[in-house]
């Protein structure tokens, strides 16, 4: 009798090897896992790569603006200096230097350095002593003043480019090299980018990092989805040609040079007459690629740069708002963005430049000199028309209501640029009326007095009353006078027999009638 055979699965035994290999060959895909993080850090920083980052900034016009725009937005307009000790042709000569020397846009570039390479700063060069201590009272009136932005590399060069350590001593109170040139700490005005983190901060040498160290994912991909996007437009038709024979004609030992002859020479005369002339048995055909979606691709790409750049896409690509936006609320968040990142960091630094021209135009720095930020919108012609006729209202309520004289109100309208051109307070004064009933010779009153001495409407109202008073025969003129004279001291008898002596009294004897303590005459003045 046979056995039976019975044939042998192909089994593994369990013994704890399939385990050991399905965990290795599998990688763990949890979401909470810190493998993905660790594979998309490139632990070096851009910021220590100096001929990289001048070239990107030099090169792509995207990045310069990314830099640039938030900077040059901060400054626009220029800024409101004011100063309770300064006339106003001294601001203005000020104004004037400054604008000359162009400081602002010196600043600019100081700042668009300290961006871009972490930091940088401004050198005071009043004709001091480089490596001595600076103070601002060494300026000479009239005297020599200048500032130089540099970057921070530069104040750790020497006289041949050469980079020096960056290990720079700035406890010690000569930290920079300015291509040879020892400089004290209080000639340069330090300016620092964004600080680093403290484990690597040792790194950048007591320096900040780079504003496009953040945005280096961001630019490859945009970089990489341009690269795409040209390679699909440069690809998009295709020209075909079938030669007969060609396997052979390559086999040949001249058939490539022949055939490259071939092709050429039809897509030349293609180019030339519009027209292409082959072998009967030759095929042409031309493919072409279908870019449908591209324009999605390329607006969705926009997008993603600009969230990144932290720039709405009307600054950084200049495109108008679309649909239902009307680009206000992107607006006041760039707006919100320039004044705490920009001119809050800067603030102290202008105000030193201010104060340094000061003591170079008038020999001395102003205890109360200040200054204000324009405003960062951009108003049309309309609304500016209508801030102004708000300003001017509010002006001259105030003057209505006797706060202010007219010396006052000229000022404020020139202070707010209310007209084109600057009121005179001495052209207005000359075209004041004299004073009603003012002697002959007497000096015109002031401003203020004719606001302290002028009539009220009720003052006036109460005066026509005794006028009528005197005309109904109620009250004689004698008594009128006196009425007059208690209730307006400030009027001269003269004043006020020029008021009542043209009155022609009624003919009627009116007799006093009784109760006139409870009259309406007599309710007036009691008032």
């Amino acid at each position: 009798m046979k056995k039976k055979t019975t044939a042998k699965k192909n089994t593994i035994k369990d013994n704890g090897v399939l385990q050991d290999f399905t965990m290795g060959a599998i990688k763990s895909t949890e979401v909470s896992g810190l493998k993905g993080l660790q594979n998309n850090l490139r632990y070096s920083a851009l910021t220590q790569n100096r001929m990289l980052l001048t070239e990107m900034i030099q090169e792509h016009a995207l990045l310069r603006r990314f830099v640039r725009q938030p900077i040059e937005d901060a400054y626009r307009g220029g800024v409101l200096i004011k100063c309770d000790e300064l006339s106003a042709d001294d601001l203005a000569t000020l104004n004037q230097k400054m604008e000359e020397a162009q400081d602002l846009q010196t600043l600019v570039e100081a700042r668009m350095w300290t961006e871009v390479f972490g930091g940088g700063g401004l050198i005071v060069n009043a004709g001091q002593e480089y490596d001595q201590e600076f103070t601002i009272d060494q300026i000479q009136q009239d005297g020599e003043l200048e500032f130089y932005p540099v970057d921070r590399w530069e104040l750790a060069t020497t006289t041949n480019g050469n980079i020096l350590d960056q290990t720079q001593d700035f406890l010690g109170d000569v930290p920079y090299l300015y291509y040879g040139h020892r400089l004290h700490k209080t000639c340069v005005l330090r300016m620092i980018g964004e600080k680093a983190p403290s484990m690597i901060r040792g790194q950048f040498s007591g320096w900040g990092v780079s504003r496009l160290e953040g945005v280096v994912r961001s630019w490859n991909q945009y970089l990489k989805n341009q690269e795409v996007m040209y390679e699909l437009t440069d690809e998009m038709k295709v020209d075909v040609f079938r030669m007969e024979g060609f396997n052979e004609t390559l086999a040949s030992s001249d058939g490539a040079q022949k055939a490259a002859h071939r092709v050429q020479l039809a897509a030349e005369l293609k180019n030339y007459k519009s027209a292409l002339v082959m072998d009967k048995d030759d095929e042409y055909e031309q493919k072409s690629l279908s870019l449908s979606g591209m324009a999605e691709a390329i607006a969705e790409n926009r997008k993603g740069i600009a969230a990144d750049l932290g720039t709405p896409m009307t600054k950084l690509f200049g495109l108008s708002a679309a649909g239902f936006n009307s680009g206000e609320d992107d607006l006041e968040t760039w707006n919100a963005k320039v004044e705490s990142e920009v001119r809050a960091k800067d603030r102290n630094i202008l105000l030193f430049m201010i104060q340094a021209r000061c003591q170079q135009l008038f020999g001395y720095v102003p205890e109360t000199i200040s200054f204000e930020f324009h405003s960062l919108r951009v108003l049309s012609a309309d609304q500016e028309e209508a801030i102004k006729s708000q300003k001017f209202d509010r002006i001259m309520r105030l003057f209505d209501s006797k706060l202010v004289p007219t010396s006052k109100v000229i000022e404020l309208m020139n202070a707010e640029k209310i007209f084109a051109l600057d009121l005179d307070a001495d052209e207005t004064d000359d075209s004041v009326e004299p004073a009603l009933g003012l002697p002959e010779g007497e000096a015109q009153p002031k401003d203020d007095d004719y606001q302290s001495e002028a009539l009220n409407g009720a003052q006036v109202t109460s005066l026509v009353e005794i006028i009528a008073q005197i005309t109904a025969g109620m009250i004689p003129k004698e008594s009128a006078a006196a009425i007059i004279k208690a209730a307006f001291p400030t009027f001269t008898d003269e004043l006020i027999a020029k008021i009542i002596s043209p009155i022609q009294e009624s003919s009627t004897d009116a007799q006093q009638p009784e109760g006139i303590e409870n009259s309406r005459t007599f309710g007036i003045f009691k008032r």
